[in-house]
């Protein structure tokens, strides 16, 4: 059983990153996301003729993969107290995480650009994904 969810979190991971790259309305077709190569901490997957890197960390409380880039930053947040103390951080200098047209979270500012983000939940866990050095420019 650990190794269908460790399989579904390294799709879902790539999927988020395609729709997000195609801009693409949700859709649901596991099936289309083709495993290429599995490993311990890193799987390869293809979807739509794109292809995803994704690091995958097994830890005894949680599965969390994440698209390995250089210039995305991820953080777990272990509670929703944790969680809700860095979105109001944020949201003091003029962040705010909003959907848009296809529901996809971005953080909008109105003095920056938008830019789509992934949010990650499950239980007390929340992850977050987003462009690097994003909040030191505001």
């Amino acid at each position: 059983m650990l190794a269908f969810w460790y399989l579904w979190s390294a799709k879902e991971t790539a999927y988020k990153a395609w729709q997000r790259e195609a801009q693409s309305k949700p859709v649901f077709n596991p099936k289309a996301l083709k495993c290429i190569e599995i490993g311990t901490e890193n799987t390869e997957v293809e979807i739509a003729g794109n292809f995803y890197n994704v690091k995958t960390k097994l830890t005894k409380h949680y599965i969390y993969s994440h698209t390995d880039s250089n210039s995305l930053e991820s953080r777990i947040f272990f509670s929703q107290v944790d969680y809700f103390d860095f979105t109001s951080e944020i949201e003091k200098s003029g962040w705010l995480i909003v959907k848009d047209k296809n529901n996809i979270p971005i953080l909008r500012h109105k003095s920056h650009k938008s830019t789509p983000i992934s949010i990650s939940k499950d239980g007390p866990f929340v992850a977050l994904v987003f462009f690097k050095n994003l909040f030191c420019s505001s």
